[in-house]
């Protein structure tokens, strides 16, 4: 894992920043699930990554989140971006 980056975008605008040990930057997000769709591509803006692939992830996990009703819970969402060397972009769900 030390070769990795983890980004996540708070909904609320509010990023914690927390280099680990390795120095990589660890930022986790708190978000109320109505405000997902809505914010999507702002979260996607601030992380600077405008992928096909991406947006098509979070559109399943906004899918999921729907089908469970409960709109009023606080859900993290995590997204892994690993370093330049890999291309790959992955989406961690944490419940």
């Amino acid at each position: 894992m030390k070769d990795l980056t983890y980004f996540s975008y708070s909904l609320s605008y509010r990023m914690d920043r927390k280099p680990d040990s390795y120095g990589n930057v660890s930022i986790r997000l708190q978000a109320k699930i109505d405000d997902l769709y809505n914010n999507r591509l702002r979260a996607l803006d601030k992380l600077k990554c405008n992928n096909e692939q991406l947006l098509a992830k979070i559109d399943r996990f906004e899918n999921f989140l729907n089908s469970t009703e409960q709109h009023t819970s606080v859900c993290s969402l995590g997204i892994l971006k690993p370093k330049p060397a890999q291309p790959s972009v992955h989406i961690i769900y944490l419940f």
